[in-house]
């Protein structure tokens, strides 16, 4: 079986783009291959499992960073790090054809030839478990330990028994890395893009996984997502369910209805607990939505959007 390749192209700044923050385009090319028609994956012989970091790791994070002033706090992302993973075994053997230049962007020299798939590449469902297996490997032979109680989060400690101290932290989100440390352990995180490869590495103000994370003139650190708030938009509702609010959503409104319970959710995860129960109150009526519950979402998108600067602060303890 051969894998046909192709470029998935995408604007990484396209979700952080409002008419108030006119960011330019931040181009970025992806080679994937169909996983989902990898024999090795079908016949059930691949160990998948590649973990991130929870928000209770992050939230640690940000605690930790704001109890010193001398804690930097930083953001890192690995370029082409599916590429950078473990070699997929010498009992693997996996074929992909290089994308088609009529059909778009292609590998230059290349053309459509075949080529052997020896490492990770987006589209593999292994691919996420090597290069997690690799970044491990990169902090474990630096002296970090793996959280015991997240696989994605590795603590360094200096001193032993009652004087052992927590130096440094980091949290990662497959290539995306969150950091805090002090100034030794921060040229730690650079030993590792210089051995990875970052594509970038900000520091105290940066945007984290669609999260504005930065620290503040009085130590605090801030989370807030005002880019996110001013992308959530009311939709128009039909004329027969503000006449008759009880009106039963047709299959298209119910639709963009779960759509916008998404929306709310993930930012309720994500910083905004104060809508939780709002947002469950929608989640609720999924079985059986009405306008009012169209009606409903829109006065909860507002608020939403009134107050797009909420922010989680973590003070200095």
């Amino acid at each position: 079986l051969i894998l046909d390749g192709r470029f998935v192209l995408t604007d990484k700044n396209d979700g952080l783009r409002t008419e108030s923050n006119p960011l330019p385009v931040e181009a970025s090319a992806r080679l994937v291959f169909p996983g989902f028609r990898d024999p090795y994956h079908l016949d059930g012989n691949l160990r998948c499992d590649a973990p991130t970091g929870s928000r209770n790791s992050q939230h640690m994070l940000f605690a930790f960073a704001a109890s010193d002033p001398r804690i930097r706090l930083a953001a890192a992302d690995v370029r082409s790090a599916f590429l950078k993973g473990d070699y997929l075994g010498p009992e693997r053997v996996l074929y992909g054809r290089a994308p088609n230049p009529n059909r778009g962007p292609s590998i230059p020299g290349v053309g459509s030839r075949l080529i052997q798939l020896r490492k990770g590449v987006f589209g593999l469902a292994d691919a996420p478990r090597g290069w997690f297996k690799r970044l491990s490997r990169c902090f474990a032979e630096r002296g970090w330990e793996t959280s015991t109680t997240d696989q994605a989060t590795w603590l360094k400690f200096e001193g032993s028994g009652e004087n052992r101290k927590l130096v440094g932290m980091v949290v990662g989100h497959v290539d995306d890395l969150l950091f805090a440390g002090f100034p030794e352990q921060f040229a730690t995180l650079e030993s590792i893009g210089e051995e990875l490869g970052f594509s970038s590495l900000k520091v105290d103000d940066f945007t984290w996984c669609g999260k504005r994370i930065r620290r503040a003139d009085d130590g605090t650190i801030r989370i807030s997502m005002a880019e996110y708030h001013e992308n959530l938009n009311p939709t128009e509702i039909a004329s027969d369910y503000l006449q008759d609010p009880n009106t039963p959503l047709r299959p298209r409104d119910h639709s963009v209805f779960r759509g916008i319970c998404g929306s709310l959710m993930w930012i309720v995860a994500q910083l905004r607990p104060d809508l939780a129960f709002d947002t469950s109150v929608l989640q609720g009526q999924q079985a059986a939505p009405t306008g009012q519950s169209l009606i409903d979402a829109n006065k909860l998108i507002l608020h939403a959007k009134a107050s797009k600067e909420f922010e989680q602060i973590f003070r200095p303890i």
